[in-house]
């Protein structure tokens, strides 16, 4: 991931940046993902700052293994 944020209340996170259009996920990061999350690691997407919101929920890495609901996140801004 780009980026990592700590706090006190909401613990850590850890933050990949992606362009809105554009971005998708690496297979390296599909299966390092997939392992971190297994061990309960927080990693995030984040297409731009009215995605921080998101920070406060869980974890969306996982919309983003699959093309077709990326697509739709990133037109739409949604989850």
């Amino acid at each position: 991931p780009d980026l990592y944020a700590m706090h006190l209340v909401h613990k850590s996170r850890w933050i990949e940046v992606k362009r809105r259009q554009e971005g998708a996920l690496e297979e390296t990061q599909r299966k390092k993902f997939l392992v971190w999350a297994k061990h309960g690691v927080a990693v995030y997407i984040l297409c731009g700052p009215e995605d921080y919101p998101r920070l406060f929920g869980p974890p969306n890495w996982h919309l983003w293994t699959d093309n077709t609901t990326r697509r739709i996140i990133t037109r739409r801004g949604k989850r």
